[in-house]
């Protein structure tokens, strides 16, 4: 991995917002390996979906799996349903960087329900430290990866949906960070 490779994350309604606002804790949540102290979270090559209409297409797939594994799970599908909305990019720096004191993190690549650009940024616990410790290295790999957000790039499908007007309007608009290709010790 190349720590200026580009993934996306991908938003969706409910889950990643409250009050009408991006919950960035659900949005960048790492979920638990069954019961292990080792966390991932799904993310989407942008090598691999160059352009946001690729992006938009894996979001939409993404929900409509989780939409139809709750229908085949309770008989119904979820009220409300779950909406994809757009997507963040971040640079693989962002997540790989972070010297964590009780994990070891990588970017896998881990193909899923039929989507081949679907990688996984894992956290391995490293025998070390409290759940506590845990805790707070998980939180602030969360917000290093967070802070190296830039987007949004908003679905077409939902932008002017008046219902997600609100939601869509405070999302935090911010620049691709400029990349360095030459050290300070290089220019004269």
């Amino acid at each position: 991995m190349l720590p200026y490779d580009i993934f996306a994350r991908t938003m969706e309604t409910p889950k990643d917002f409250k009050d009408d606002r991006l919950d960035r804790e659900n949005f960048l949540k790492f979920d638990q390996i069954g019961k292990s102290n080792d966390y991932v979270m799904s993310v989407a090559s942008r090598f691999q979906l160059c352009e946001p209409s690729q992006v938009h297409e894996y979001g939409e797939a993404t929900v409509a799996v989780k939409n139809n594994r709750y229908l085949a799970l309770n008989g119904v599908f979820p009220d409300p349903m779950k909406r994809y909305i757009g997507f963040y990019d971040f640079y693989a720096k962002s997540a790989l960087d972070l010297k964590l004191t009780t994990y070891t993190s990588m970017i896998k690549y881990r193909p899923e329900h039929g989507q081949t650009a679907h990688f996984q940024v894992e956290i391995y616990w490293n025998g070390l430290g409290s759940s506590r410790d845990r805790k707070e290295c998980r939180r602030q790999m969360r917000e290093a990866i967070s802070d190296g957000c830039f987007g949004p790039t908003v679905s077409p499908e939902v932008i002017d949906d008046e219902n997600l007007a609100g939601p869509i309007a405070a999302l935090e608009r911010r620049q691709q960070p400029v990349r360095r290709l030459f050290s300070a010790a290089c220019m004269t």
